[in-house]
């Protein structure tokens, strides 16, 4: 979070790994429920601006990249 203003953040939230959930919608044997992953940042301060860090880790043995598509933030 930039607490001042000043383009630069001043207050870092703790790193956590964040994954999305997936669930059976009952009657249905091909489709499933995916829950968005999520962060409660209630503990960081009011601010000007903020910053987020991606980090990817690929378990697979092939030779592909995964790829990014888009990244949506919303706030409540």
């Amino acid at each position: 979070v930039d607490t001042d203003n000043d383009g630069k953040i001043n207050t870092w939230g703790k790193w956590g790994e964040l994954r999305e959930r997936y669930d059976y919608i009952e009657g249905f044997s091909k489709q499933v429920k995916r829950t968005p992953a999520e962060l409660d940042l209630s503990d960081l301060p009011a601010g000007h601006g903020f910053q987020i860090e991606l980090k990817l880790t690929d378990t697979t043995a092939n030779k592909s990249k995964p790829m990014i598509e888009s990244l949506s933030l919303s706030f409540k």
